[in-house]
C-alpha cells in the first residue's frame, strides 16, 4: 500500500499502528513513505482503537 500512496501524491499521512509482519514478511511502508518524502505522523496512543477491527487477522485464535 505504501507505494500506491507515494504514487498517488499523497504528502502526508498519519497511522497508529505499523503494519505487522503478518501480511507482509519485513513489511516497512512508514519507511518507504518517509524514504520518498511523505510526512508521516505516528499517534500510538491510537494503536489499540486501529487494531481492534482487525484483531482476528493479527492475533491467533482471536
Amino acid at each position: 500500500c505504501a507505494r500506491l500512496i507515494v504514487d498517488a501524491g499523497v504528502r502526508r499521512v498519519v497511522t497508529a499502528w505499523r503494519e505487522p509482519d503478518t501480511f507482509v514478511p519485513g513489511a516497512d511502508g512508514i519507511g518507504v513513505l518517509a524514504g520518498a518524502g511523505v510526512a508521516v505522523a505516528e499517534v500510538p496512543e491510537l494503536a489499540g482503537a486501529a487494531m481492534d477491527p482487525n484483531r482476528h487477522l493479527v492475533t491467533p485464535g482471536a
